[in-house]
């Protein structure tokens, strides 16, 4: 993994250990620190991050400032040992399926869905209120269209 690239090193479905992928608001969420939050849950888990997440988060915080930018690198440092990064190349029906079953969601938001979704997550962790608030019934309707069995979307604590 030369120059600084970072390879994705988790395929659809190949994993035996359950998934919990986190969207940028769940990464930066200035009132606790996820750290002990994603090592702990690693043990008995896959945590998946996309590169949009990542890159969002990074960005929220750079027009914070200074500090703000620092906390951010400071956590990737942390947890990059404890986390999976994945690509969001999600098929372009599952994004639809996902917009047209969610409604009026962000384009962002449908596509972290996606993602998790495409990378059969049982939780996407999220401080987002317009994906923690999609209807939950919705919700199970494409989980099971996708084969996910009692996929969540949770907020995380604070």
């Amino acid at each position: 993994m030369g120059h600084g690239k970072v390879k994705s090193r988790i395929r659809k479905g190949k994993s035996v250990k359950p998934r919990i992928y986190y969207d940028a608001s769940a990464l930066i969420s200035q009132k606790r620190d996820i750290f002990d939050e994603i090592a702990g849950e690693s043990i008995k888990k896959d945590i998946l991050i996309s590169y949009l997440a990542l890159g969002e988060a990074y960005g929220s915080c750079c027009g914070d400032g200074e500090e703000d930018e620092e906390y951010f690198r400071q956590l990737f440092s942390k947890i990059r040992k404890f986390v999976k990064i994945v690509k969001n190349d999600v098929s372009t029906r599952l994004f639809d399926s996902v917009r047209s079953e969610c409604g009026r969601i962000e384009i962002c938001d449908a596509l972290h869905l996606a993602t998790a979704i495409y990378y059969k997550c049982e939780q996407l962790r999220t401080k987002d209120r317009d994906l923690s608030g999609i209807d939950k019934n919705k919700i199970k309707k494409l989980a099971k269209k996708y084969k996910i069995p009692n996929f969540a979307i949770c907020e995380t604590k604070e």
